[in-house]
């Protein structure tokens, strides 16, 4: 058989288009489909995750199955990505320089930074136990009267409006009684501690 011209047709009558119905099978419900878990993208720390391919699929009725847009499949679509190995790496204790001692003569304490990190310096886990950061420093004895310059001391000075049961004291500058930080508190009177709200206390230094 061979195409010709339509010209060389003109005399003869056209025949009507021949229709029929065809593929009169009921078509399937697309699906969805997954793949496999790809392999995680990191091995610990807080930036893991993986991927799998997810695609809604049709069956036809030779058994055979066809990729169509996603509009097609009615359900909830399967997750596509998901995290993974989302734990502290391994790390290693990192230690820094013992500080100076916290006095200048008898008995103190050093410190020193430790932090557990790995080898991109980033927070990890530690298997080993947590290095000591705190210890004591024992230097020559303070000589007799005389203190630390470290070791601050400090004064409590009180005020108050006039009341007959605890009239207005005033500590003269001349004779400020310091007391040592460490025991000041047991040894103050313990009427000081009884006075009444509009006593007002101020401090003059700090705490050691």
């Amino acid at each position: 058989m061979k195409m010709i011209r339509r010209s060389y047709c003109e005399s003869i009558s056209k025949p009507r288009p021949i229709r029929r119905m065809c593929n009169l099978h009921e078509c399937s419900q697309p699906t969805w489909v997954t793949g496999d878990w790809e392999p995680c993208s990191k091995s610990c720390g807080k930036t893991g995750y993986q991927v799998r391919s997810v695609r809604c699929i049709q069956t036809l009725h030779d058994n055979t199955s066809r990729s169509v847009h996603t509009k097609y499949c009615s359900s909830d679509r399967p997750e596509g990505k998901r995290v993974c190995n989302r734990e502290l790496c391994p790390a290693q204790w990192w230690i820094g320089p013992w500080s100076q001692c916290s006095v200048t003569c008898g008995n103190g304490t050093q410190e020193r930074p430790v932090l557990c990190r790995t080898r991109e310096n980033i927070t990890g886990f530690c298997k080993e136990d947590r290095p000591e950061t705190t210890r004591l420093c024992r230097l020559p004895s303070c000589p007799k009267n005389s203190s630390d310059t470290s070791k601050k001391t400090y004064m409590i000075q009180w005020l108050s409006r006039p009341d007959t049961d605890y009239p207005i004291q005033k500590i003269s500058s001349s004779k400020r009684p310091i007391y040592n930080s460490a025991f000041a508190f047991s040894c103050l009177p313990h009427r000081m501690w009884t006075l009444p709200s509009a006593l007002f206390f101020f401090l003059y230094g700090t705490f050691s």
